[in-house]
């Protein structure tokens, strides 16, 4: 199976060159210092329609993965492609927090609020507000959702709540608010609340029970098939539309896995059980190995799937041409820790060290030794060696 796919899971630091202050060394500031109220953003010059919107997704799909965790912390979208204008938006994370936009080899920061989870639809960037505990927001809930148009360099806020969890589809953003409850003993707890905001509309709707995921195929969400009985549990998952429309189809799964993401083609996950990357048809109904993983000592954090080849954020490379998996360390860099992948659909990003850097891999030996640390799958190690290049270098 070749099929040209992207899977990802962010939860780790970007390093941005550009024109936002405080990107040398991180934030000086205090807290108290560091307040934000809504303003607009920069202008960018010379934009040209090049391309149009996905028919489904407002991101490159694969750069959101796990959707459905309970740690949505864990799972900022930090990078966004813009097909509209050309651009690849990020999130400068670990350093001023700011959203930069990327073009060709420059970057330069667009707005100058600290944010995550980046959506674009109709040339317009989509970004949720984020203090990261070290900003104070003044005029807008942490957690808010926000638009900026490059063009004008306008930043409003369309959905002022303290939103934890969104993803933006052409017709409307789904997005999910935390009520927290203080229990009689004093600890705290939260109820979960899934709305979904209409383009059409321009309205908010809550999305009934039962428990529904943020992740959605095409048009439809996956929906938990809940018992009949008085112990209710989940007996599986059906794909329906956010008005409540089935189309009949159902994923015989009790529980989602750890690490997924949803495409046109399908669904892709990870069987942490075995270390397996698995592929669900959705179509067909029918389940395939993508690839077995040759160890097991770190388990991946992500994955990412591009055109020939899958990258684990354990170092591991799945090459299809050759049905061989490749460990690829890091030049000068060895002890780095990839958190994990993004894409803009052309160049990958990796998460190193609480960074971001375009990644890109060189063969420099045409044979390297090849070893096992499961049975019936082996590795090779030496062949190839990857380079972090900053970024608008």
């Amino acid at each position: 199976m070749r099929k040209i796919a992207l899977c990802c899971l962010l939860c780790a630091s970007v390093l941005a060159l550009g024109g936002c202050k405080n990107t040398e060394g991180g934030l000086s500031k205090s807290v108290a210092e560091n307040k934000i109220s809504l303003q607009s953003g920069k202008v960018l010059d010379e934009l040209t329609v090049v391309g149009k919107d996905g028919s489904y997704y407002c991101n490159v799909a694969e750069n959101v993965i796990g959707t459905y965790s309970y740690m949505p912390e864990d799972h900022p979208v930090l990078v966004c492609k813009d097909p509209v204008y050309d651009i690849t938006y990020y999130v400068n994370y670990g350093r001023d927090y700011y959203i930069y936009a990327k073009r060709g080899e420059e970057s330069e920061c667009a707005v100058e609020i600290s944010a995550r989870d980046l959506y674009c639809r109709e040339g317009v960037l989509y970004f949720r507000a984020e203090d990261y505990d070290t900003y104070a927001f003044d005029s807008f809930a942490d957690g808010a959702i926000l638009t900026y148009d490059p063009t004008d360099g306008s930043v409003e806020a369309l959905i002022n709540e303290p939103t934890f969890e969104m993803m933006v589809y052409p017709d409307g953003i789904l997005y999910a608010v935390n009520e927290e409850h203080i229990n009689e003993d004093g600890t705290s707890s939260g109820t979960r609340h899934l709305f979904f905001y209409s383009f059409e509309d321009k309205e908010s709707e809550e999305l009934p029970p039962p428990l529904r995921t943020v992740s959605r195929w095409k048009e439809y969400q996956l929906v938990a098939d809940i018992s009949e009985g008085e112990e209710k549990t989940v007996v599986g998952y059906c794909f329906e539309t956010p008005q409540g429309e089935s189309d009949g189809r159902s994923v015989g799964w009790t529980k989602l896995p750890a690490l997924f993401c949803t495409t046109e083609d399908g669904i892709y996950y990870y069987d942490t059980k075995k270390d397996i990357l698995m592929h669900y048809d959705v179509e067909t109904d029918t389940t395939e190995t993508v690839t077995e993983l040759a160890f097991s000592s770190t388990f991946p954090s992500g994955f990412l799937l591009a055109g020939d080849a899958i990258y684990f954020s354990n170092g591991l490379r799945y090459s299809f041409a050759e049905d061989k998996q490749y460990l690829v360390k890091i030049r000068e860099k060895e002890s780095a820790h990839i958190a994990n992948f993004y894409t803009d659909g052309e160049s990958v990003f990796v998460l190193a060290d609480g960074m971001l850097w375009l990644y890109e891999e060189e063969k420099v030996m045409e044979t390297g030794y090849t070893t096992s640390e499961l049975p019936g799958r082996s590795f090779t190690v030496g062949c190839y060696e990857a380079v972090l290049h900053p970024l608008g270098e």
